[in-house]
């Protein structure tokens, strides 16, 4: 069986939170958000981080003076969120709470900008949910104040897969038509195996932008996050001794789409 988002990341804990410091291969999804966050962003403001499990945007956001809603569907990655603010002085900056992306608990038009990052519409694997998730994301942000959505990306996963880096993909019955890693779908044939990761939707880019903007967005711009980068073997265990050249490149090799 598939694992439910919640249970997937409370399972995983620390690990969430601990992925983009250990490695420079994981810190990419981060860095290459944060120009755009600081592009896009408001001067000031009330920001919500929907789905923004142990607070890695809560924490960037809190510490430029914005501030800041985090709910998750996790209470334990909201426990780490608690803990990492109180260590560096912001939590009065951090409402937290534990809530759903497909049934947010605000009023209309309450924020001055939305994030929906690290993938919390891809844990939604039912389609009339995913639809129901992203027009809550656009009804409690201000009228034509910005909305940052980051997905799990389908022609990733069948690179990944060819790969043979996550070898749970080759179990899914039809994954290249239903794009969806789910309880539903999971064949483990003779495998003595258990599901390894949480319920998951692999969306195309264009899946991605008719959503949103089927919701009354207009795409500002869309970018890759890690793309090819996630399997180069050569920086898989790289820290510090990556040039900064070379972690540039990398990081343009990211963006793309």
């Amino acid at each position: 069986m598939g694992i439910e988002p919640g249970d997937y990341y409370d399972d995983i804990g620390e690990e969430e939170w601990e992925r983009s410091e250990d490695l420079f291969v994981h810190s990419v999804e981060h860095k290459n958000t944060y120009p755009y966050l600081e592009q896009h962003l408001p001067d000031d403001g009330h920001i919500l981080d929907a789905g923004g499990a142990a607070g890695r945007y809560a924490v960037w956001l809190a510490e430029r003076g914005y501030e800041v809603t985090l709910i998750d569907i996790s209470g334990e990655q909201l426990r780490i969120a608690r803990e990492k603010l109180k260590e560096r002085g912001l939590l009065e900056r951090v409402s937290i709470q534990e809530g759903d992306i497909r049934d947010l608990d605000f009023q209309d038009r309450t924020f001055d900008a939305v994030l929906c990052l690290g993938g919390p519409l891809s844990h939604v694997v039912d389609e009339n949910e995913r639809r129901t998730a992203a027009a809550e994301l656009v009804r409690v942000a201000k009228d034509d104040h910005p909305v940052f959505v980051s997905v799990i990306g389908f022609y990733a996963a069948l690179v990944i897969h060819a790969l043979e880096k996550w070898g749970f993909v080759w179990k899914i019955e039809g994954f290249y038509e239903r794009q969806k890693y789910d309880q539903k779908h999971i064949n483990l044939g003779e495998a003595d195996e258990e599901a390894v990761f949480a319920d998951t939707y692999f969306f195309r880019s264009s899946q991605l932008r008719e959503l949103l903007e089927s919701n009354g967005l207009r795409m500002g711009k869309m970018v890759g996050l890690e793309n090819i980068v996630s399997v180069i073997e050569s920086i898989e265990d790289a820290k510090e001794e990556l040039s900064e050249d070379y972690k540039d490149r990398l990081r343009t090799a990211a963006e793309m789409i």
